[in-house]
């Protein structure tokens, strides 16, 4: 049985939930491993929000549809100024709150707050030059990346349909066939709307394979 595997049976042995303490015996684990290797190992604890890691796609994906209904609504009625304010507002707002959770939301949102632990390994007085990063803890996630990632593409194609048809209708007024952007919107949603990070995924997958490596490169 080579290292890499060795690591990996050890770290993928059970679910890994942030917080959990099969997380810290898989936090231990790596912190003997780079131990042995000669590096310096301290634990850097900090506090987050886990809203937007647990329950941030499906909001985003209900929001989004929420919007287009909305605009599609508006637009149905003949309304293509609310329209356009609707899609065009929406989008900036998702946006805005996106880039908020991912630099700050998730460390100052005061909602569902919980506490982790960072391993850091240094060797040597100096400072370091080059990191490597993996993390340790597990997630399961009920939709694939791959149906995550379609239906991110077809909900962002009829937002931006959406708005072409509301500014079409307000500059020649032409109403367009507002059901087809719902319906596309419906099925660009559902994968999202589904996508509630849960903790039954051992995560051979869910980095376990990354950070075995990291160790293996350490």
């Amino acid at each position: 049985m080579t290292e890499g595997v060795a690591h990996l049976r050890a770290l993928a042995a059970e679910p890994r939930p942030t917080g959990s303490e099969a997380a810290a015996r898989a936090r231990r684990y790596c912190a003997s491993v780079l131990k042995t290797k000669g590096y310096t190992v301290m634990e850097r604890p900090f506090e987050y929000s886990a809203l937007a890691g647990l329950y941030g796609t499906p909001l985003g994906g209900l929001f989004a549809l929420l919007a287009i209904g909305g605009g599609a609504m508006a637009g149905a009625r003949a309304n293509p100024e609310i329209s356009l304010l609707v899609l065009i507002g929406g989008a900036l707002v998702l946006l805005g709150a996106g880039r908020w959770l991912a630099r700050r939301g998730v460390l100052v949102l005061p909602l569902m707050r919980r506490r982790g632990v960072n391993l850091e390994a240094t060797r040597g007085d100096g400072t370091p030059t080059l990191w490597l990063v993996a993390h340790v803890d597990s997630k399961s996630q009920p939709v694939p990346l791959v149906a995550r990632a379609a239906g991110i593409v077809v909900l962002a194609c009829a937002w931006i349909a959406s708005i072409v048809m509301a500014a079409i209708q307000l500059l020649a007024s032409r109403p367009g066939g507002w059901r087809w952007v719902v319906i596309a919107g419906v099925v660009g949603a559902l994968p999202g709307l589904r996508c509630a990070f849960g903790k039954r995924c051992a995560g051979a997958g869910e980095n376990a394979c990354g950070a075995g490596t990291g160790h293996l490169v350490a």
